[in-house]
């Protein structure tokens, strides 16, 4: 009975030996899984390092004349820098300074402070911006000489009557930042964005009116176009009214500033920061009322239009 205790204990210490010795392998592999992609990761951040530093070399050498020599990173951040300091030097700047440690995290650092002082000795470079030379003033008209014609008979109001509009747009990215808008990576994209979000402006000027009124009903259509919509012939429509302090007669021209707003979701992209865009929109003002000085309401037809969804 003490012999089989033994042979069986025997058994169960090679399988446990065998059993350790497959479990070192799997440890093994999966190390060397995480070594491989942990050197991807930092290979990707060097050609990051890389691209950047490139175009600050460009720009050193635009301005020094000294083409750029080959080198590990940190050798070529060093030179960039010693190049950066005499033209900081001649223009009487600052002189910056960089970590010079062969670290990815320290390497990253040091292109972003070059890109920034290579900025400051361009800006210093092309001196301050001119003031732009006041427009002359307009002369004025010379009076007509000799009596004045009597006006012509005013024809009767017409069956439809516009007005010229203009429409603008200004719009901006939606989204959220991955590094703040201060303290940016200096690498790439940092926010993600989910839609877009804008403004939309309103200027009629008046015209074919046969007489001064004081009021005028209007319904302005304005034609919505991308990034908001990819359909044609849609619209948002605009019940305004133009009250005048005196009167309203031809060219006299009236605003509505940021009238409306307008966003939409998508698409959803990484991009390198949030931009102020400007476009002009198709928009066309409609009369469907006007109150003339003595109080008379004049109706118009005006025409309808598909109004685009909210």
């Amino acid at each position: 009975m003490h012999e089989t205790w033994r042979a069986e204990d025997h058994h169960l210490r090679g399988f446990n030996g065998r059993l350790a010795f497959v479990m070192g392998l799997v440890a093994v592999g999966v190390l060397s899984v995480n070594t491989v992609r942990a050197a991807r990761a930092d290979d990707a951040w060097r050609a990051r390092i890389e691209g950047e530093l490139v175009k600050v070399e460009a720009g050193i050498e635009k301005l020094d004349q000294i083409t750029r020599a080959e080198g590990t990173l940190l050798e070529r951040v060093k030179r960039a820098h010693e190049r950066l300091a005499a033209l900081e030097k001649a223009a009487t700047i600052v002189v910056g300074v960089i970590q010079a440690k062969d670290d990815l995290a320290a390497l990253t650092q040091d292109v972003v402070q070059l890109k920034t002082r290579l900025a400051m000795v361009v800006a210093d470079r092309a001196g301050p911006v001119p003031e732009p030379k006041p427009k002359p003033k307009a002369e004025k008209p010379k009076p007509a000489e000799g009596p004045k014609p009597e006006p012509p008979a005013k024809p009767p109001w017409p069956e439809t009557l516009s007005f010229k509009a203009t429409s603008s747009l200004t719009y901006t990215e939606t989204g959220e930042w991955f590094i703040d808008s201060v303290h940016r990576s200096g690498l790439g994209n940092d926010f993600l964005q989910d839609g877009y979000q804008g403004t939309i402006s309103i200027s009629v000027r008046a015209g074919g009116l046969l007489r001064e009124i004081k009021e005028a009903q209007l319904r302005v259509a304005v034609e919505i176009d991308e990034p908001f919509t990819t359909k044609q012939g849609l619209f948002r429509i605009y019940e305004l009214t133009w009250t005048a302090q005196r009167s309203i007669w031809n060219d006299a021209l009236k605003s509505w500033a940021g009238h409306d707003t307008i966003s939409v979701s998508g698409p959803i992209r990484w991009i390198q920061a949030p931009k102020k865009h400007t476009r002009s929109l198709r928009a066309t003002a409609y009369v469907v009322s006007v109150r003339t000085k003595d109080n008379q309401v004049i109706n118009f037809k005006a025409q309808e239009f598909q109004p685009a969804s909210r």
